[in-house]
């Protein structure tokens, strides 16, 4: 079960990640009040280290938000870590948490390379602001977009940190990440021979999305 599920925790996680901070960054752009400090709280989660996040998490999951629920009488559980059904989607939230507000930076950026003139003569020919947005901010935004999805995608396929001071790979083996059951096959059972062609495995996938991601997403940007 492995590899389904840094598969799925790669595919959910490249989209969140870049449709939420590609989100953020636009809502930063326009000239917020406390723009500073809006840009330290979002970007402060990814200075944690991911087994601190973990643990956090895993005592939110366990502890804090039931303990809320039942004082508001609310009947829902919260322990998303408990169950193979949902320890993906408690997952998910964990680690976007952390990382939403990195990317969104880059974005940010991006954005604010992109000449003012563009944007005005857009306006003074009667463009819309979803025209402008499609027409001149997608475009501009190319080299971001090339290097946070590649960026997520490849952090997000050596998710591994996480996993061992939140889910430890369950409940079961539901969460258990390539990088995970590799380290527990060649460290834990000395199968040295297996867990080499485990990590080959990764090796091999990483340079092969990696070098699809950017001959396709670099051509985009020579396109444009």
């Amino acid at each position: 079960n492995a590899w389904p599920f840094t598969i799925l925790f790669t595919l959910y996680n490249t989209i969140i990640q870049n449709v939420f901070a590609l989100l953020f960054a636009l809502a930063l752009d326009t000239g917020l009040r406390g723009q500073k400090l809006y840009r330290t709280a979002i970007f402060l989660p990814c200075l944690i280290s991911p087994i601190i996040v973990g643990f956090i998490w895993l005592r939110l999951y366990s502890d804090i938000f039931p303990s809320i629920a039942d004082l508001m009488g609310f009947t829902s559980s919260f322990r998303l870590f408990g169950s193979p059904k949902t320890v993906l989607t408690g997952l998910l939230i964990a680690n976007n948490w952390q990382w939403i507000g990195y990317w969104s930076l880059i974005y940010l950026a991006g954005l604010q390379s992109v000449p003012n003139e563009l944007y005005e003569a857009a306006r003074v020919d009667g463009a819309p602001l979803l025209s402008r947005f499609i027409h001149i901010t997608i475009p501009m935004l190319a080299p971001a977009f090339t290097i946070c999805i590649v960026g997520i995608t490849t952090g997000s396929l050596k998710v591994y940190d996480l996993l061992v001071s939140s889910t430890g790979g369950g409940p079961g083996r539901a969460s258990t990440s390539i990088i995970y059951l590799t380290y527990n096959t060649a460290i834990s059972g000395r199968q040295y021979g297996y867990g080499s062609a485990l990590s080959m495995s990764l090796i091999f996938v990483l340079l092969l999305v990696a070098v699809i991601q950017l001959s396709v997403l670099r051509k985009r940007e020579v396109q444009l």
